[in-house]
């Protein structure tokens, strides 16, 4: 699970700058994200998938 979800992590919530390491700084990204740029990337991985973005989370899930 974690080689599926640290880099879906730091695609969406990471950026150039940030180096997700261990699960201290999953949390810190979780505590102080970018929203708009968050919103923006996610939007981004919606286009290429070809749904909406609230689709996103069925999509993961299934």
């Amino acid at each position: 699970m974690k080689s599926f979800t640290r880099p879906l992590i730091s695609q969406i919530y990471g950026s150039d700058q940030v180096e997700i390491q261990d699960f201290g700084d999953v949390v810190k990204l979780f505590r102080d994200p970018d929203i708009s740029k968050a919103l923006e990337k996610l939007r981004i991985m919606a286009d290429k998938l070809e749904i909406k973005p609230e689709e996103i989370p069925k999509f993961m899930e299934d």
